[in-house]
């Protein structure tokens, strides 16, 4: 089973509020930063190192 960032953000979009910050037990997090590393993952995956 593989799980790229893409599939994973594309699973369930309700959960993930692009440009959103979500906080979890104190924990920002923005969904931008997710974002900018699916791009840098896809990057990688194409063989753009």
């Amino acid at each position: 089973l593989e799980l790229t960032a893409e599939s994973y953000l594309n699973r369930s979009p309700q959960r993930v509020p692009t440009g959103e910050v979500v906080s979890v037990d104190d924990t920002a997090f923005d969904f931008r930063i997710a974002r900018a590393m699916e791009e840098q993952l896809e990057h990688f995956a194409d063989g753009n190192l």
